[in-house]
């Protein structure tokens, strides 16, 4: 095997505050985990055959918006691990690279949008007054900046 590409994910807009402690444990799960878990598994091939593990982070690894904190703090998380990675397995020749992909129109965008949708649904009376309107216009931005990327099938044939 020459590649392991990870690219399982997940994204939402929430606050910190309105997002339950069990939702954060999932996100973290499919977002940081489960590319440890495979890249583990993979890893003594991959030294073998002196290959290369990708991680697909993104922009939400360099910088947190408001209401990107959960989602954001497993993609920073994703790059530390990749770092640290890329400096351990380097003297074996396995290259370790995390893509930041700009504006796909992918349908993770979309279920994002739904997700936060339904936590404001959730939220405390309290909390939807405080957070309801940003959650609305982070949401109308990330529909807005997903519809101007690339169609998926686009970043695909390049």
């Amino acid at each position: 095997m020459r590649a392991l590409v990870n690219n399982a994910g997940m994204a939402l807009n929430v606050p910190v505050e309105a997002f339950a402690i069990d939702e954060w444990r999932r996100l973290f799960e499919v977002n940081l985990f489960g590319h440890i878990a495979v890249t583990q598994t993979l890893l003594p091939t991959l030294i073998r055959s002196k290959g290369r593990v990708v991680n697909i982070s993104s922009v939400g690894g360099k910088i947190a918006m408001a209401t990107s904190g959960p989602y954001a703090g497993t993609k920073f998380a994703l790059e530390a691990v990749s770092d640290s990675l890329r400096r351990e397995i380097a003297p074996f020749g396995v290259q370790v690279v995390v893509v930041e992909p700009g504006a796909v129109n992918t349908g993770l965008a979309s279920r994002a949008i739904a997700t936060a949708h339904e936590l404001v649904s959730t939220m405390t009376p309290e909390q939807r007054q405080r957070y309801g309107g940003l959650v609305q216009a982070i949401t109308a931005q990330t529909a807005l900046h997903t519809e101007s990327g690339l169609p998926a099938v686009s970043v695909t044939t390049r």
